[in-house]
């Protein structure tokens, strides 16, 4: 492979030579804008991540610290002692980044794919750090774009710890070391957990999920904290989050889920053509 840019987003549309497979698998709604990947060296286990900010751009940098805490599963208090703040300020900031992207619950943060792969605060380097240039233009290898997804998926599901970040004025670049860990067993999740991880993906509230599927609010709770103890993630964003990567792949892979067979297909599909016409 030569050179060192894999720009996923803008070759589908720039390089007309991609094989079609790779074009289809440039540009899901799970991925972020102008994600790169580079590997470093020989060593499989340590890449360079590029993506764009996407709508994080709109959050000050206080805010983002914030979104980021809060998505690794961080409540307020933690968020406050982390940052050495008080906790009233942490809700502040919490409620104007909520605001300004648009989302309803703190849990929505992990449908947002720029926010998937990041390193804390106290690992980033200073975008005007002499020795940032260097890590930045290092020499690597391209990733072949059919991997990337493939790695991106992993990086969502938590098999990828990153070591240092930098945020520029519109690109995060991230550096990532992978982990032993073991993959999430999807084909696990039963049919009312997909059903209601459909949903949360979708960003729609729990109460609202209740109704689209004839449940009881605690019905809907209950299949998430089920769907989380048998996948084996520790927070309920982790969950949404890897659910979010993978969500366009399971689709594709598992035929029968959505079949009019499947107990509670029919009446889901019925209102979210209902949800879909009314909007």
């Amino acid at each position: 492979m030569q050179g060192a840019l894999a720009w996923v987003k803008t070759a589908a549309s720039d390089s007309p030579s991609l094989p079609v497979l790779a074009r289809r698998l440039s540009s899901p709604s799970s991925a972020p804008a102008h994600l790169r990947m580079e590997r470093l060296g020989v060593d499989s286990r340590l890449v360079r991540v590029s993506f764009s900010l996407g709508p994080l751009r709109a959050l000050s940098p206080c805010e983002l610290e914030v979104a980021r805490w809060a998505n690794e599963g961080h409540a307020n208090p933690a968020i406050a002692s982390l940052r050495q703040t008080s906790i009233h300020t942490v809700a502040r900031h919490m409620a104007n980044l909520l605001a300004k992207l648009r989302i309803g619950a703190r849990l929505d943060l992990a449908t947002i794919p720029e926010l998937s792969a990041w390193a804390p605060p106290c690992l980033q380097i200073p975008a005007n750090d002499g020795a940032s240039h260097a890590w930045l233009s290092a020499e690597s290898l391209a990733i072949d774009p059919q991997e990337v997804l493939s790695l991106w998926r992993e990086m969502a599901a938590g098999q990828w710890v990153a070591l240092s970040s930098i945020d520029t004025a519109a690109l995060t670049h991230v550096m990532l070391r992978r982990v032993s860990a073991a993959p999430a067993p999807w084909a696990a999740l039963r049919t009312r957990e997909r059903h209601v991880l459909d949903l949360v993906a979708r960003r729609f509230a729990q109460k609202v999920i209740a109704i689209k599927l004839g449940l009881a609010p605690s019905t809907v709770s209950a299949a998430l904290r089920s769907a989380r103890s048998r996948l084996g993630f520790t927070s309920f964003g982790r969950l949404v989050r890897a659910y979010c990567a993978v969500r366009e792949v399971l689709d594709e892979t598992s035929p029968g889920f959505g079949d009019p067979s499947l107990p509670g297909a029919t009446q889901e599909r019925t209102l979210l053509r209902g949800q879909t016409a009314r909007e």
